[in-house]
């Protein structure tokens, strides 16, 4: 019993803790951001605080890739699982069980699981994506010295690659993938549903 309770803690942790990273991730990105739009609207520009926060970004970004590669084979491993349980959930719904309602909650967390597998590392790439517009901005918007626009524009060249987060390194994650991976669930289930189990 003990074993057992330990795996679900263990698999419970597991699932939520990566998703947790990356939203930690898209809340810096977002920060750097509205640092960096902050910086041009004070109209007091300081190379100091330009400084502080494209180093932070660099850190943000080394940080973003090993949470990448570390979590790569995990979010493989969820989506995998979680595309086959729903599957089998969907043949007991469709089954003569008297009792197939009851798993009709279960189905909607995996729902929700999977959603949240998609939707983390789809909004930090929208997240990284807009450090390069506000970079921009500032670049454009104010009369900076050489140094700062130096600065922006190693900021601007950064981040025209977002941050990309890839199942297994080669399943891309976001919300169009979401629609896939569910168009994918039901052909399983589908195919599944064909044989007599």
């Amino acid at each position: 019993m003990v074993i057992i309770q330990n795996a679900i803690i263990y698999t419970a942790v597991c699932d939520a803790a990566t998703p947790l990273l990356i939203m930690i991730s898209s809340g810096y990105f977002k920060h750097i951001k509205d640092r960096i739009i902050s910086l041009n609207e004070n109209g007091n520009c300081k190379l100091l605080d330009q400084k502080r926060c494209i180093y932070f970004h660099q850190r943000l970004l080394r940080f973003s890739s090993k949470l990448a590669e570390f979590a790569a084979t995990m979010l493989l491993t969820q989506i995998l699982s979680t595309g086959y349980n729903i599957s089998i959930i969907l043949i007991k719904l469709v089954s003569s069980d008297p009792d197939k309602y009851k798993y009709v909650a279960l189905l909607g967390t995996y729902l929700c699981q999977l959603f949240l597998i998609q939707w983390a590392p789809d909004h930090v790439h929208e997240e990284s994506e807009q450090i390069a517009y506000a970079a921009y901005t500032a670049y454009i918007g104010t009369y900076n010295s050489n140094e700062i626009n130096k600065h922006l524009l190693t900021v601007i060249m950064r981040a025209q690659m977002p941050v990309k987060f890839l199942a297994g390194g080669f399943i891309p994650l976001s919300l169009e993938s979401f629609g896939n991976i569910i168009k994918n669930v039901f052909s399983f289930f589908t195919v599944l549903r064909n044989f007599d189990l």
